[in-house]
């Protein structure tokens, strides 16, 4: 009997060692285990002053115009598509991506230039809406810097919305349209 009671007593100091130090177990309603903020990577935020961007300045206005737009439709896709209820993971991976795509986005005067929008605006990854509504928020104030008019963030899900996968269906109740690709013209660089 004493030693049951031991086997006992130190299964239970095991499992509240293991809820102290995780946190909080949330199971997801498709049965994802989070595990809280014990697997949180850091991340790159930088210092508004110390905002150096990796890439090169890009001189060429037409070639910029196109890689900005897109860049913007890359972006507004994957918060279009993000999901709804997403785990911690889901979020600091979003997050995280956010913050290397400012760094690693290949005109280094725009890099800097979002480099510090994230900084006053940090990335809202919360949820699908959230992650949405805040990328429209961010193109919006770029807009406003080159003198562009303002996206309608109440449509900006349907707008983005590539409807390839029947998880994610269209708010429109219609088929999103389809993405559409130029084909790439060998002859330019880019």
């Amino acid at each position: 009997m004493r030693k049951q009671f031991k086997v006992l007593l130190l299964a239970s100091v095991t499992l509240i060692l293991f809820f102290w130090y995780f946190g909080h177990i949330d199971v997801q309603r498709d049965g994802r285990l989070n595990l809280g903020d014990t697997k949180r990577p850091s991340r790159p935020r930088p210092n508004a002053p110390g905002i150096e961007s990796i890439m090169p300045e890009m001189s060429d206005k037409e070639a910029r115009k196109e890689l900005g737009r897109s860049g913007w439709r890359l972006l507004h896709t994957i918060l279009a598509r993000f999901p709804e209820k997403p785990t911690q993971a889901e979020q600091d991976s979003l997050s995280d991506f956010l913050y290397l795509f400012a760094k690693l986005y290949p005109c280094g005067q725009c890099s800097k230039d979002f480099q510090i929008l994230l900084n006053q605006h940090p990335p809202e990854v919360h949820s699908r809406d959230a992650a949405s509504q805040w990328g429209c928020k961010i193109h919006n104030l770029v807009n406003e810097k080159i003198h562009k008019p303002p996206l309608n963030c109440s449509e900006i899900i349907s707008m983005y919305d590539c409807g390839c996968d029947i998880r994610y269906p269209s708010k429109l109740g219609r088929p999103a349209p389809k993405l559409v690709f130029d084909k790439e013209d060998p002859t330019r660089s880019g």
